[in-house]
């Protein structure tokens, strides 16, 4: 069926019939779908946190699409349009403007209409609710301290680089440094707990919570409560020398130890036997123990000779770098780590000779080497000299305050060298069964071609005896 052409009556042009009775060009000119849309609209922004105000305040960037979407929302009396396009268009930054072009469709008398609209937006600074409680003290609702009594603090500051890099800050009201650690503040309990999920994943340490009553509504039954959780780190580092009591045991290791790793778990070496285990801090703290020795107690060696003794273990001779009888006096000791030395290098160590003799127990004088070696020392990039990291309260802490960059390279290559072991024993693994597999086929394919040997050789003998009868 031919559709219904009238007149249009404004122009006298030929349409299809609609019922304004106008063309689609004089309808647009005489329409404006966008006339009750604001031109102008104000938008909160925070001068700290950088968040906007939807609400609730919610971070974005620049000409992002979740700051258009929050843009977007903002608009009144759209209800009855429906936004097909929508783009920014750019502005100067400092200018505290930001321009929104959007394309709405509407239906009128049976004919869609398509129309373009430019609406700017002023940004208007403010304070959120959450900036607000971090400038005024006692605001807080959970409170998170942080705490490791240790002679050194490079397992915090290795925590602290780990928070910033996992992001895991967002929800912090404040941070306040103190002795021996610091506190976290949070305007929700439910912030502070997953804090502390955190920490159990990411670092060795117990934690105990405690509640304070701030005000009570017996009519209500509404009570409010300042939570306080307390995370108190295992007191042993990266390259900590250990004497076990007597009355603490490690499955398969003895009771001089040495830590090489600090993750959720300690991880603790034999100095003797070079056997590992991980310690739980659960377990630590059902039967704590002291650090005998720390980093700043270790000796520079020069390395004299070295011999692979094989099972990982290297004889290698050393002498202090820095003694004035250098040479004289050589100590022939054991370690774990001649795959990356050569003679010549400098490695790290604990000199037991020199300790004072009462610090010892009696029962491990014949047990003990005098000296027990950690590690290669590295040498310092200039440009990694004066390197600066970031610190949760926003400010720089140099490198040397804050977690030491060789330790990480050197816990990165010590990580690589396991899974590179595991990687050949598996490999070397794979092939023996499938070395064993091909053998026991052999076998059974030998075996089987015996049996039918057998089988004809008797089948034949029936024949010879069937033909003699």
């Amino acid at each position: 069926m031919d559709q219904v052409k009238i007149k249009c009556c404004f122009c006298g042009g030929l349409t299809i019939y609609n019922q304004a009775k106008m063309c689609i060009v004089c309808l647009q000119a005489r329409v404006n779908i966008v006339e009750d849309i604001p031109k102008e609209i104000p938008l909160q922004i925070c001068r700290y946190c950088e968040k906007y105000n939807r609400p609730p305040w919610l971070p974005a960037k620049l000409e992002s699409p979740q700051l258009l979407n929050i843009c977007l929302r903002k608009i009144k009396n759209i209800s009855k349009l429906k936004i097909i396009d929508s783009s920014f268009i750019w502005t100067e930054p400092h200018s505290k403007r930001l321009k929104v072009k959007i394309k709405v469709r509407q239906e009128i008398e049976g004919i869609l209409m398509e129309q373009e609209c430019i609406i700017t937006y002023v940004i208007q600074d403010t304070q959120c609710e959450d900036c607000q409680k971090s400038f005024t003290p006692h605001t807080w609702v959970a409170k998170v301290q942080i705490r490791q009594k240790a002679s050194h603090m490079r397992t915090l500051y290795n925590f602290e680089q780990c928070i910033i890099k996992n992001n895991a800050n967002k929800d912090f009201l404040a941070v306040k440094q103190k002795d021996n650690g610091f506190d976290v503040h949070f305007n929700d309990k439910s912030y502070a707990k997953r804090f502390v999920d955190f920490i159990h994943a990411h670092a060795p340490a117990q934690v105990k919570s405690s509640k304070q009553l701030i005000s009570s509504d017996f009519k209500s039954n509404i009570y409010e409560y300042k939570h306080t959780f307390v995370a108190e780190f295992v007191p042993v580092c990266r390259d900590d020398l250990i004497i076990l009591p007597l009355s603490v045991k490690i499955y398969g290791l003895g009771r001089v130890l040495l830590c090489t790793k600090v993750t959720n778990q300690v991880r603790l070496m034999d100095v003797i036997s070079f056997q590992c285990n991980d310690l739980k801090s659960s377990i630590f703290w059902k039967n704590p123990f002291s650090v005998f020795a720390s980093k700043d107690r270790l000796v520079e060696f020069i390395v004299l000779d070295i011999e692979d003794k094989g099972n990982g273990k290297w004889d290698i001779e050393v002498a202090k770098s820095n003694s004035e009888r250098f040479g004289e006096i050589t100590y022939k000791v054991w370690c774990h780590f001649g795959k990356h030395v050569n003679c010549g290098d400098l490695v790290l160590g604990y000199d037991l000779v020199s300790m004072v003799e009462h610090e010892w127990d009696e029962g491990l004088l014949n047990d003990i080497p005098d000296v027990i070696l950690i590690g290669k020392k590295r040498e310092e990039s200039k440009k990694k000299k004066n390197k600066r990291l970031p610190g949760l309260d926003g400010k720089e802490v140099s490198e040397s305050e804050s977690v030491d960059e060789q330790e990480i390279e050197a816990e990165e290559e010590v990580e690589a060298e396991e899974a590179k072991d595991a990687k050949d024993a598996k490999d070397t693994k794979d092939a023996k069964d499938a070395k064993d597999a091909k053998d026991a086929k052999d076998a059974k394919d030998a075996k089987d071609g015996n049996e039918s040997k057998e089988i004809i050789e008797v089948k034949d003998a029936e024949e010879v005896k069937d033909t003699s009868g």
